[in-house]
């Protein structure tokens, strides 16, 4: 995501929270602060991000949400990754 805004991941990341609802996803990014910095709307930064989102194999879906992009994860999926990086 912070490359398709063009912002380093250190800039994009602070913002991922926990949506306040379970069904809207695993996590969310609010793109009100990014959307401020890159001049655009933030309904229309969520859009354009989940249109160019690509799954993989933790991360299955962003949908946008007005000014939000919830992501769907695989949770075993996502465990398995986070072990890795820690343990190499």
């Amino acid at each position: 995501m912070a490359r398709e805004v063009g912002l380093p991941p250190e800039e994009v990341l602070p913002h991922v929270q926990l949506p306040p609802k379970p069904d809207l996803g695993e996590y969310a990014l609010p793109c009100f602060p990014l959307a401020k910095v890159l001049g655009r709307p933030p309904h229309q930064l969520a859009s354009k991000l989940a249109c160019r989102f690509k799954p993989d194999e933790e991360v299955l879906a962003a949908e946008a949400a007005g000014p939000y992009l919830n992501f769907r994860v695989d949770r075993k999926a996502l465990a398995g990754y986070i072990l890795r990086e820690v343990y190499e």
